[in-house]
């Protein structure tokens, strides 16, 4: 989801559910092979029917190619170095629910073509 998606389902959410919760949380994380990936994630709270849901999408640097590296020694060991994008991006949409008992969020599990705010 490109940002201006993102922003538009934001504001058809804060149209249909009134005011809502949004934070960002930005880190650094570094892969096995030492890659710094720049990681973002946004999310909205807000108040349905159904109770407290949380929307959330994470943007990482997309993966453009696998490099495997392989073992011959007895020990049979390898590794996967992944390539990464510099200027294209990986997102993923999620949808949580509050969960009352755990005090936890729960996934929703959803196919995109249903999401509708």
């Amino acid at each position: 989801m490109n940002d201006d998606k993102w922003e538009d389902l934001i504001d058809s959410v804060e149209l249909k559910f009134g005011k809502l919760d949004r934070k960002i949380k930005k880190t650094v994380e570094t892969d096995e092979m030492g890659h710094s990936l720049d990681t973002t994630e946004e999310w909205i709270e807000f108040v349905t029917e159904l109770g407290r849901i949380k929307l959330s999408r994470l943007t990482k640097p997309m993966v453009i190619d696998k490099k495997y590296h392989y073992n011959r020694s007895s020990t049979g060991t390898g590794h996967v170095e992944y390539i990464y994008s510099e200027e294209e991006k990986s997102q993923k949409v999620k949808v949580y629910k509050w969960d009352e008992m755990s005090h936890d969020w729960s996934e929703i599990p959803l196919n995109p073509s249903e999401m509708r705010f």
